[in-house]
Order: C-alpha cells, then structure tokens, then sequence
C-alpha cells in the first residue's frame, strides 16, 4: 500500500494542530465574575412577583438569572444597577430570553408588588420584581449571603437601606455561579451569561 504525500501528510496535521489549539481557546474563557466556590443551589422558597405571581429563583431550568437585592427608594445603586442591566440585555440580543433579570427588595414593608412593579417599569417592564413578608425575604437574601440593615432617613423621608452592590449569577440548573462586583461593564456580564447559557 503507497503511503500518502508528505504534502497531504503535513496538511492534515496541521488542522489537527488548529483544531486542537481553537479548542484550547475555548476551554481556557477567563469569566469576569467572580466564581462562587463550593457553588450553591439557589433557594427554592417563593417569593411574590410583581404580578403577584409566585416565582422561585432556585426552581428555573433552562434559564440563567441575575440576581440584585436592592429597594425602590434606593437613591444611587439600585438605579445603576438597573440601567446597566438594560445594556447587558442588549448586549446579549436574542439570548437575553434565555435571561431572568430578577431584583429582590430588602425593604418588603414599603415595596409592594405594585410598587416594585412601577419602580422596574421605568427601567424595563420584563425585569421581575419580588418581594414577600419580612421572613421570606430575609430567608431568600440569607441563602445569597446577603444582609441589609435600616440606616437613617433619605432626602425623600425615606428610610435608607445598607445593602450589598454585587450582582449574582444563577445558571440554567438553578445553581449560583458567579458573583459579579459593581465596576464591571455590561459587556463583560453579557459575555459571562452567554458561556453559561
């Protein structure tokens, strides 16, 4: 049997060489967020949608979601985190429907479902809004490592809230990813989502 040109021999190598090289590429993303080690389930407990529907974070299959725990009366970093948001979604483009974009209020005794659902309105009427009694949202932000406290009186005659400004990631099997710190640019948390999509 004739052996094959060296030509041809030295081809077929050579794609064998890309080939393993573009997988290398692939293998070798460096994500922008934080990664979550052990990483966790997400909560399974209900909260109250701004619909006044149920809606469990750690029960969706089949979609990423993006997790904040802010409050409607948030003077600076909830509306940030917000408008951000409506760029990652259009970074994302079509996969953005494989995307929940999910605010939990750290303040249930003044967010309402119909005031959660006028404040994210403002930002996009397809964000989802929960909220629920003290305890089942203290119960959920617990399962994140999140606390927040009352502190002082906003110019609004609010009262003002501590909380946390980093943003989570669930993945399409309910479990929490990836903690993404405020700072990072929605190009990033768009590029992250997709490799976990």
């Amino acid at each position: 049997m004739s052996r094959p040109p060296l030509r041809q021999f030295v081809s077929v190598v050579a794609a064998a060489v890309f080939l393993l090289a573009l997988s290398g590429c692939r293998d070798k993303y460096k994500f922008y967020g934080i990664p979550l080690n052990p990483m966790v389930t997400a909560p399974l407990d209900p909260l109250v949608r701004d619909d006044g529907a149920r809606f469990s974070i750690g029960a969706e299959r089949g979609r990423a979601s993006l997790v904040f725990f802010g409050y409607t009366n948030c003077p600076d970093l909830c509306p940030t985190t917000l408008t951000d948001w409506k760029r990652v979604k259009q970074a994302l483009g079509t996969a953005s429907l494989f995307v929940n974009f999910v605010f939990v209020t750290v303040d249930p005794a003044t967010d309402t479902p119909d005031v959660v659902e006028r404040y994210l309105a403002k930002f996009d009427t397809a964000f989802v809004g929960l909220t629920g009694t003290p305890e089942q949202v203290a119960s959920v932000a617990t399962a994140f490592g999140v606390t927040a406290t009352p502190e002082g009186t906003l110019a609004s005659g609010q009262t003002g809230m501590i909380h946390p400004g980093q943003v989570y990631l669930v993945d399409t099997r309910g479990r929490i990813r990836f903690v993404f710190p405020p700072g990072l640019r929605a190009e990033e948390i768009a590029e992250d989502i997709r490799h976990v999509l």
